[in-house]
């Protein structure tokens, strides 16, 4: 935490003087060298006058760059913001007026008239062209610190599970049944211990706007369906298009996905929008970071036994190549894998950039280059999933030349041999290696599920693969969609 130290300056009268005496003296030529738009031009401005009104700082009016500024320090760290502002160095809004700005609008759990306003107006949705409208929703659920908090303004009692209308009439139900029936210890209202959250993606924008929270505690499947039904009604009232829901791979979010697909596809992956007048489809997808890691820690898993053809799939080659790297003198290939690459804990399992650096294309190749034919089938491993994460993944329009990895390069049509690599090669090698799995009748369940990756991992990634080959397929559908970044 930063504090007010003994080395701390506190600005002066006579220092203030001299500063705002050099500020006058290069004015001038500070306002001359930005456009009056920029971020500097008005970070400087403010400061100007600010520096003239010293005497009664009171009443200032702040550029709204300059609050946006100011509310991103001041959530970095509070206690920092306060310390620059009142050493008088530089002139910044209090907290108090930062609050106004904040808490425009009233925190709430669920789905609110209010945020679909903020919505449009953050989107700026009436200047966005027809194919700039459709969004996806990405939906994550976290642990939070059970308790109960008063609301003042209110005199609500905060910290309660709320999961929207339909499910809290729902329950409310269920808890009268048991009243009704003797059992009171049932008739209880259940602490919130996990906060869902639904946040918007724009598909062709750049826009990421937090939608809504809901406080659970034990969701099921079945209460996420009128959730995501609202959302969706919600989002597409507002003018906008949803194409695809993006959720990891718990048991819960797999049974939503169930519940909601299409009965005619083998792998719960689509279903149709139920407010789209052209049966419009929503695609579903496993979180691609989510599944990385998991993909990696399958690998990595000692109770695994995984094969393929008959070759070990085994983390124990990552941990030979790299004692042979470490040891080795003079230029490595493999400068970015470390100690926690190899040797994981339970923190460095959840970091998504360790498990995308071991799975890459790089280890692959040194893989076959020091340890030959005994780890061929590890490496194709590494190989597969390093390209489909990668083409899950592409962000940029200059990736694929700097790194020279084509599976990162922009999607211009639904053709892209990426997708025939997905349908002709990556899903018929999971099929494949499924199959193997099967045929192994003199071993015991438990044993054949050690042979291959985690059936919640095959599935996630089946899922993913099958969305995205028909989100592919969709889009390119759409007027005026050019290129297209995953």
């Amino acid at each position: 935490m930063i504090e007010h130290d003994d080395h701390s300056v506190t600005v002066n009268q006579n220092t203030h003087q001299d500063l705002f005496s050099i500020m006058q003296h290069h004015h001038n030529e500070i306002t001359k060298a930005f456009p009056e738009d920029s971020f500097p031009y008005i970070f400087w401005m403010s400061q100007y006058k600010a520096a003239t009104r010293s005497a009664s700082p009171t009443g200032m009016r702040w550029n709204p760059a300059m609050i946006r500024w100011c509310v991103y320090l001041q959530q970095k760290s509070s206690t920092a913001y306060e310390l620059l502002r009142k050493s008088k160095c530089l002139h910044l809004p209090s907290q108090r007026t930062l609050r106004e700005y904040i808490h425009h609008n009233k925190p709430g759990i669920g789905f609110s008239n209010e945020l679909d306003e903020q919505l449009v107006l953050d989107s700026k949705l009436q200047s966005l062209e027809s194919h700039q409208k459709y969004v996806g929703i990405i939906a994550d659920e976290m642990y939070i610190k059970q308790g109960l908090v008063y609301d003042k303004t209110t005199g609500d009692l905060v910290g309660y599970c709320r999961i929207g209308e339909i499910n809290d009439h729902l329950l409310q139900l269920e808890r009268e049944y048991t009243e009704s029936n003797g059992d009171a210890a049932n008739n209880t209202h259940t602490l919130a211990k996990t906060m869902l959250v639904l946040m918007i993606r724009g598909l062709f924008t750049s826009l990421t706007f937090p939608y809504a929270s809901f406080a659970t505690s034990n969701l099921t499947g079945e209460q996420m369906v009128p959730i995501f039904y609202e959302g969706i009604m919600r989002i597409e009232r507002c003018g906008f298009k949803v194409l695809t829901i993006t959720l990891d791979g718990c048991s819960v979010n797999r049974k939503f996905m169930q519940i909601v697909s299409n009965p005619d596809t083998t792998v719960p992956h689509k279903f149709k929008n139920p407010l789209s007048n052209n049966s419009r489809e929503i695609f579903l997808f496993s979180d691609p970071s989510h599944l990385i890691k998991t993909a990696r820690n399958c690998l990595a898993n000692q109770s695994r036994n995984m094969q393929y053809n008959g070759n070990p799939i085994s983390w124990k080659f990552i941990v030979k190549l790299y004692h042979i790297i470490t040891e080795s003198t003079g230029l490595t290939v493999l400068p970015k894998i470390k100690y926690e690459h190899v040797f994981l804990t339970n923190f460095s399992k959840m970091r998504v950039d360790l498990a995308a650096q071991v799975l890459s294309q790089s280890v692959a190749t040194a893989l076959r280059t020091y340890l030959k034919g005994e780890s061929e089938e590890t490496a194709k491993y590494i190989e597969m999933f390093d390209r489909i994460f990668d083409s899950l993944n592409v962000t940029n329009y200059t990736t694929c030349y700097t790194k020279r990895k084509y599976f990162q390069s922009p999607y211009r049509w639904n053709n892209d041999l990426r997708i025939k690599w997905m349908q002709f090669e990556f899903l018929p090698w999971l099929k494949n290696w499924e199959d193997q799995v099967k045929s192994k009748e003199d071993l015991k369940a438990r044993e054949k599920n050690n042979l291959i990756i985690s059936q919640e991992t095959l599935l996630g990634i089946r899922i993913t693969a099958y969305s995205f080959i028909d989100l592919l397929k969709c889009i390119f559908t759409i007027p005026g969609v050019k290129p297209f970044l995953s």
